[in-house]
């Protein structure tokens, strides 16, 4: 008999019902007894399965039980024990951590007990947040008949796709935004698809009709409604889209936004069943049709539509996702945003300063390394705009965000591009055609929240609470080659007039930045994370500049949108 899991890696498992096909075998414990072990618990309830045990490290839940409702002395429902006693008893069971995705210190420390006893698998890596979907009718979803009407999107009428890229804090989230209500274009907001291309390369390519929808609303968790106390979002839902990025003029999570579950997957397994294994480009289109059957947009045959895909992936490679979507698509179109490199940096770590104050119990992957800041901070100097011997034949149209932020002038131009229709919709930053704002903060500190149409970072001529005017001058004299070739004013002199020696003494002295990033790592320290210390990353910025300046001017893309 053929290996059902063939080509799979050992590191993930298939889907949820390969989980719930070995608890069969082997038993389920679940290991937390808090909020999402009630989760957890009730997600495997929907699929017939009733853990034998939880566990929990808290001494005070030890000896109690737990059912749906949560921990209860009453001796009803599951006992709670140590995970010395579940060993004892269950040896060869299914462990599986039900804590939130975005608790990563808590996960941690769950998987290194495990495998300190030898009890860790595949599927430990289960997070109950993904499988939300489940606990508000997913299942009846997927077993109800949805046929598609002349007035509904089928997979046959996305034939174009525009793949978007950016330097991070360059207003790619915004540009979205601004796409979202066009009558043309079909785009899911900050969907995070460079997720989902690792997702498909590891599993989804291996699976078809109802597993494989399941597994697709598992990426897609952060748009479904959920009926959870608000108080839980700040803590546990830091990837919910809206809680993350989005909200009312009131300061509030834009709840409206999101999506019925069910229905979704419901419009997704009709465009899946009976395919097989399907590409990813075929992938595409079903999630997105899916998507906006699910929220009602209407079907006009007479219309053109572009899929706008928000890759959100820094540094891109075009080949990463060539290959997987040249056969599906008549117009495959490579767009990314750029911001001026001082702003872009000086936004950068406000953004980082201000994510880290909402929700500092939540470690930040830009900061845990020095590698990864500069992962980031390479893009102001074009590195992902570079033309080499793989990306050559592709057409890369580089959209700057102070011309986006021109308003309808420059959306005539993007709409000319694509031969669509100008609409004013696109001057609103709306998320599934309802408005949204931003929250950021105010000079003072103070919270705020501000519309897509907020010029004040376009405007912003003070820096100096990051940057120097030396550390200006150093940033500009090490970018400037990017900056020329994409319009930006340039008004020093060019670095080769500067002896290579003068240009290594200019850049030991450190950047003011890099004392915020300090300051905000040390926070997350605090928390329990960066066990290996505060990242210096001092060293690593000057290397940057230092090998980008030595080694000259690359030939970049010059297409302009």
């Amino acid at each position: 008999m053929a290996d059902p899991f063939h080509g799979i890696s050992d590191e993930a498992y298939r889907s949820i019902f390969e989980i719930i096909e070995q608890c069969k075998k082997k038993e389920l414990i679940i290991y937390g007894a808090g909020f999402w072990g009630i989760q957890a618990y009730k997600i495997f309830a929907r699929l017939k399965i009733t853990p034998k045990l939880l566990v929990d490290d808290d001494s005070d839940k030890q000896g109690k039980y737990f059912n749906e409702n949560g921990v209860t002395t009453s001796h009803s429902g599951v006992s709670i024990v140590s995970l010395d006693e579940a060993i004892s008893l269950y040896p060869n069971a299914i462990y599986v951590c039900a804590v939130t995705q975005d608790n990563n210190n808590n996960l941690k420390n769950m998987n290194e007990k495990l495998k300190e006893k030898g009890l860790f698998s595949k599927y430990s890596h289960f997070l109950p947040m993904k499988y939300m979907v489940l606990l508000y009718g997913g299942l009846d979803g997927l077993s109800r008949s949805t046929e598609i009407g002349q007035n509904n999107f089928s997979t046959d009428n996305v034939n174009n796709i525009i793949i978007f890229n950016h330097m991070t804090s360059s207003g790619a989230l915004y540009f979205n935004t601004l796409v979202d209500n066009h009558p043309n274009i079909l785009t899911i907001v900050n969907i995070y698809n460079a997720a989902l291309v690792k997702a498909y390369n590891l599993r989804l390519k291996y699976l078809e009709d109802e597993e494989l929808a399941i597994e697709i609303s598992a990426q897609m968790f952060r748009y479904f409604k959920w009926d959870l106390p608000i108080d839980m979002f700040a803590e546990h839902c830091y990837c919910r889209i809206t809680e993350r990025y989005f909200s009312n003029e009131k300061g509030k999570p834009e709840e409206h936004a999101y999506i019925d579950g069910a229905d979704f997957l419901s419009w997704l397994l009709t465009a899946l069943k009976g395919r097989g294994k399907v590409s990813f480009g075929y992938l595409l289109k079903a999630i997105i049709t899916a998507y906006y059957n699910t929220i009602g947009k209407i079907y006009d045959p007479n219309q053109t539509y572009w899929l706008f895909y928000d890759n959100h992936q820094q540094n891109f490679n075009t080949e990463t996702i060539h290959p997987l979507i040249q056969y599906d698509f008549n117009k495959i179109e490579y767009w990314t945003i750029i911001r001026e490199p001082v702003q872009h940096i000086f936004s950068f770590i406000m953004w980082l300063d201000n994510l880290n104050n909402r929700y500092p119990m939540i470690p930040l992957g830009h900061l845990s390394s020095p590698a990864n800041v500069i992962d980031v901070l390479s893009c102001d100097l074009g590195i992902m705009l570079q033309k080499n011997e793989i990306n050559n034949d592709k057409v890369i149209r580089v959209i700057r965000f102070e011309d986006v932020k021109r308003g309808e002038e420059y959306m005539r131009v993007i709409c000319d591009v694509l031969d669509i229709p100008y609409n004013d919709c696109l001057l609103e930053t709306t998320f599934n055609g309802i408005q949204i704002y931003f929250p950021t903060s105010d000079n003072s500190g103070k919270s705020i929240v501000i519309t897509g149409n907020d010029k004040t970072a376009v405007k912003r001529k003070d820096f100096s609470q990051l940057l120097t005017s030396f550390d200006i001058f150093r940033i500009n004299l090490a970018v400037q080659d990017f900056k020329r070739q994409y319009g930006y004013e340039v008004d020093i002199p060019h670095h080769s007039e500067f002896t290579e020696e003068f240009i290594e003494e200019l850049y030991r002295i450190p950047f003011k930045f890099e004392n915020k990033l300090i300051e905000i790592a040390q926070r997350y320290i605090k928390e329990g994370h960066f066990s290996d210390g505060t990242p210096q990353y001092h060293k690593c910025v000057t290397d940057l500049f230092l090998d980008y300046i030595k080694n000259g001017k690359q030939e970049m893309y010059d297409t302009l949108v």
